[in-house]
């Protein structure tokens, strides 16, 4: 007898004996249950058991509730009587927070009319500090009065529960007990019912394999001959790997078609001449390439340099007084050290501070000797250097790295920076570049720079496109038309740096040339050239300032600025105005030319507005960001106003976004009738 037979039989004596262990335990089950069922009906344990049941059902409840209460004391100790949300639900606690509310609104209305000083005004403020210390001793009378309340509650469910308890524990009895044991002894018989199944299947199992290794002994003894032994794969048969692979790269082939030609589908933005062309049915005049990186930090060093050399040219050849040669010494000694020993390259956050001190210290020399009494020719030499190195000293320095730091703080990953792989850095809204209200800094030194950067790199790109554009519209039917108005569709196209630039091109022509800002809801071209804007064009046109002393000399020679000044309730209504028509025949008689910057054409009807005081308008579109609908329904928007464009303006020429140039112009953030485009009415005038 082989070992497979002796395997066979110790398997099947270990069977039965299994077995007559099963059949053992079901006898006992059977009897255990019946034992269990005499001692229910003999005890009437049915009602007892729902006594049992309901009153553990209710201890659950109780206890569930009493957890409920203690989160609710424990949120209320953590917290203070002024932040408990539960405390802001109260409904006299609404009650004087509406109160509240409406006080601020009735001060805030009131403010727009009445003086801080003024009894209506006081009698407000004392009305709203009455207001504030009832709501904060109601708030805090509610606070105690929830504690008090949820101490008691938990006190009276904790009584409740231990009442409930002992009743539980009353009716525990010796039949319980015994009804508890038989309960326990069936469910270990079952359990043990069931390891017993498992183990009688092992068995069958295992008998099943010796069965059949002795079957395959009795077949090599009857003649079957095993030819070739079966050989284990080299490599899988399915799925293959080649022709999974291939169909993977041909069906993302055709699904990266289907989205290229989708995209190209769904895209209504403007990305070339033609189009451009063909929506706005009007010639293009110039296309404004980008401002590289490089270029704008370049342009932001050359600025202070340049300005060093242009205050020795100044003073080069001027007769000075006695009076006032110590200054002037000192103004020539500053500007020729920084010229001959420029700080240290290597370390640019302390050149730039350097310089920046450098030509601070200029300017408020400049300023003194004005203030002294200095006359022409001194006088005009001075005033320019005041301008110049006010302006350069307002430019910043290290432009790549504050923009970095500027885009890492608005990253909702900003923290995860260092795992992120480092790129060129750009800022991506026109917003942030040229009107932002930013953290840093760094953005009035961006908005400066490309806003006069046909100034400060007169031989780049963009500068020469803008000399081409003042080209284009003097060579065309408007040879006799000095007023320009520069507008787009929406905001965020560019039209604001094309009006400065614009600008610019016109005064290196010796002209005598005025900016003005028309966009009197968010003017901005006094913060480019660093000038004030406590008054303006509103201030004259209300009869407060008279024009001479709104009119501004910027650090351009031949450029003058006029700012919108004081943000006015009824923007519309005052440019529509005979003031506003007076005011625009008076100024064509003292400059050559006159370039309004207004609010674009779909966001409010300001530009229509200025559209006929004009003699030409121009419509400014950005590559890759206007939209061909908005820029279509402005240029009939315009139509229907008798106003037709002499051109365009194509900007952003060259791909993705640069700075200079973005989306997302926002007129977001001014209270009072928003509509359009986020370009709402407000009356708090912008600090300068």
């Amino acid at each position: 007898m082989d070992r497979n037979e002796l395997g066979f039989k110790a398997i099947q004596a270990q069977l039965a004996k299994k077995i007559k262990e099963k059949e053992d335990l079901v006898r006992k089950q059977k009897r255990l249950e019946k034992q269990s069922n005499i001692v229910r009906l003999g005890n009437n344990s049915s009602v007892e058991d729902e006594r049992v049941n309901s009153l553990s059902d209710q201890i659950l409840r109780d206890q569930s509730e009493l957890t409920k209460l203690r989160t609710r004391k424990g949120n209320l100790d953590g917290s203070k009587y002024d932040t408990s949300l539960e405390v802001s639900n109260d409904r006299r606690v609404i009650q004087m927070e509406t109160e509240r509310a409406a006080n601020r609104r009735e001060f805030v209305n009131q403010g727009k009319t009445y003086g801080a000083n003024s009894p209506v005004m006081v009698k407000l403020h004392a009305e709203g500090e009455r207001l504030s210390s009832d709501s904060a001793t109601l708030r805090l009378e509610v606070f105690n009065g929830l504690k008090e309340t949820i101490n008691l509650q938990v006190k009276s469910k904790q009584r409740e529960i231990e009442d409930s308890q002992t009743r539980l524990n009353g009716l525990t009895s010796a039949s319980a007990d015994t009804r508890l044991q038989l309960d326990t002894e069936i469910r270990e018989v079952e359990t043990a019912i069931i390891s017993n199944q498992h183990y009688i299947e092992d068995l069958t199992n295992k008998r099943g394999s010796y069965g059949l290794a002795i079957n395959m002994q009795d077949d090599s003894r009857s003649g079957v001959e095993v030819i070739e032994q079966a050989n284990k794969p080299a490599s899988s048969f399915a799925p293959s790997f080649k022709k999974y692979s291939g169909a993977g790269m041909i069906l993302g082939f055709v699904l990266s078609v289907a989205f290229v030609f989708l995209k190209e589908l769904t895209d209504r933005k403007i990305h070339g001449l033609d189009t451009l062309q063909q929506v706005t049915g009007i010639p293009n005049l110039a296309m404004i390439p980008q401002i590289k990186d490089t270029m704008l930090k370049k342009a932001s060093v050359d600025i202070k340099t340049n300005t060093f050399k242009q205050v020795l040219k100044h003073l080069e050849g001027l007769q000075i007084s006695p009076a006032l040669s110590n200054e002037i010494n000192q103004i020539q000694s500053i500007a020729k050290q920084a010229i001959e020993s420029p700080p240290d390259s290597k370390d640019a956050q302390k050149a730039g501070d350097l310089r920046s001190k450098d030509l601070s210290k200029i300017a408020a020399l400049a300023v003194r000797l004005i203030k002294t009494g200095a006359k022409p020719p001194v006088l005009p030499k001075l005033e320019r250097i005041s301008l110049e190195t006010s302006y350069a000293e307002s430019i910043g320095h290290n432009l790549e790295e504050a923009a970095r730091k500027q885009n890492q703080e608005k990253h909702p990953l900003a923290n995860f920076r260092r795992f992120i792989p480092r790129r060129r850095v750009k800022i991506e809204t026109e917003d942030e570049v040229a009107y932002g209200e930013q953290k840093l800094d760094m953005t009035k030194t961006l908005r400066k720079v490309v806003g006069c950067f046909t100034h400060i790199k007169p031989a780049s790109p963009f500068s020469e496109a803008y000399r081409h554009l003042r080209t284009n519209i003097q060579l065309s039917d408007t040879q006799d038309k000095k007023v320009f108005l520069v507008t787009s569709s929406v905001p965020g196209e560019g039209k604001t740096i094309s009006s400065i630039n614009l600008a610019i091109a016109f005064s290196q022509l010796e002209k005598n040339v005025l900016l003005i800002d028309g966009d009197l809801r968010r003017s901005k071209l006094h913060k480019v050239f660093n000038l004030t804007n406590e008054v303006g064009m509103v201030n004259n046109l209300v009869g407060q300032v008279p024009l001479e002393d709104c009119i501004k000399r910027t650090f351009l020679p031949y450029l003058d600025l006029l700012s919108a000044g004081t943000m006015p309730p009824n923007p519309a209504e005052l440019l529509a105005s005979n003031k506003m028509s007076d005011l625009v025949l008076s100024l064509r008689e003292h400059y050559d030319f006159i370039v309004f910057d207004s609010s674009p054409v779909l966001a409010v009807t300001d530009a229509c507005i200025i559209g006929h005081l004009a003699d030409a308008t121009l419509f400014v579109s950005k590559a890759n960001k206007t939209d061909r609908d908005e820029a279509s329904r402005a240029m009939n928007l315009l139509r229907a106003n008798n106003i037709k464009p002499i051109g365009t303006l194509f900007n952003n020429i060259g791909g993705g976004r640069k700075y200079g140039y973005g989306k997302n112009y926002g007129y977001s953030g001014y209270g009072g009738y928003g509509y359009g485009y986020g370009y709402g009415y407000g009356y708090n005038a912008e600090k300068s």
